[in-house]
């Protein structure tokens, strides 16, 4: 049987938490589609301290949760 997690929504920053972030970080967002549905989110860029590239975020729609996007 498939494992489902739980999400604890208050434990998650908000899309619009992430876009101030990268506004003042540099990083880049962007939406994430499967042909023409808008399914999620996400926010990387240059972690400065340690001169990397990063995945910042990455945020599916619940309804696209378990189907493989991640």
């Amino acid at each position: 049987q498939e494992k489902k997690f739980q999400i604890f929504e208050r434990f998650v920053g908000s899309n619009a938490f992430f876009i101030a972030l990268a506004s003042v970080n540099g990083w880049t967002c962007k939406a994430i589609y499967d042909s023409e549905s808008l399914i999620g989110f996400a926010t990387h860029g240059l972690d400065k301290e340690h001169g990397r590239y990063e995945l910042v975020s990455l945020m599916l729609g619940h309804q696209f949760q378990g189907k493989g996007y991640g």
